[in-house]
Formats: C-alpha cells, structure tokens, sequence
C-alpha cells in the first residue's frame, strides 16, 4: 500500500496492490472504500512497465493519471474531479509519457507491487 501526496498536501491518492489487482483512491485510506476508487486488472502490465504518471490539479481536474495496459474492472470515482486513462497517450504511433515530465506531474513505478521509483512533484507519504 503507498500513500501518494501533492507537494502542497491538498491532494492525497492510496494505491493497494492485490496480486493483479490494483485500486487507485482518491484520499488516504487503509481500506478499498466503497466509493472514490478505480480497479484495475494489471495481469497484462508488463513487470518492466509498470508505471502510473499523473498530474495534480490539471485541466478542471483533481488529478489526472494514466496506466498503461491496465484494464479498468470497476470505476467508481467521480468524473467531474478525477480523469483516468489506461493507456498512455500515443505521438507519432508510440506511446509516450513526455507530456508528464513539467510542473505539478508525476510518474511512479512498481517493482513486483511496491513502490520502485519517483520522479517529479509526488511525496511519498509511508
């Protein structure tokens, strides 16, 4: 489980792992609550791509974040506040995650479910 904070506090987001299930929640929790959440089925994330990127209070948006390759199971946060994508935006044919590399953005990778590496604004908060 990792806690994940914007740099000014204001935004929190839980990631539980759960063999190849994961669930992306808005706030900061030790339990799948029944709303505010998104499940994802990550079976067919690649171990070497398995990484989120996002952005803190973008476009309207809360957060925004991008999964690539994982496939949403259920959704239950709210679309006015939270955008969520899986899979990662294509230039020229290929996936990229340039667009994430500025201010306010992040990415996050997992190694065998727990956290490997950050980059850019994201405090870990566990």
């Amino acid at each position: 489980m990792q806690h994940i904070s914007s740099p000014d506090g204001q935004q929190k987001i839980t990631i539980i792992t759960n063999d190849t299930l994961r669930y992306i929640i808005d706030g900061y929790t030790d339990v799948v609550p029944k709303e505010n959440y998104i499940k994802l089925d990550i079976s067919a994330v690649p171990v070497e791509g398995d990484e989120v990127v996002g952005c803190w209070a973008t476009n309207n948006y809360q957060w925004y974040l991008c999964y690539d390759e994982s496939k949403i199971i259920e959704d239950r946060l709210d679309k006015t506040k939270f955008k969520f994508e899986a899979h990662f935006p294509i230039k020229d044919g290929i996936p990229t995650i340039k667009s994430f590399f500025r201010p306010d953005c992040f990415t996050f990778s997992f190694d065998y479910g727990e956290l490997a590496m950050k980059r850019g604004d994201v405090i870990i908060m566990d």
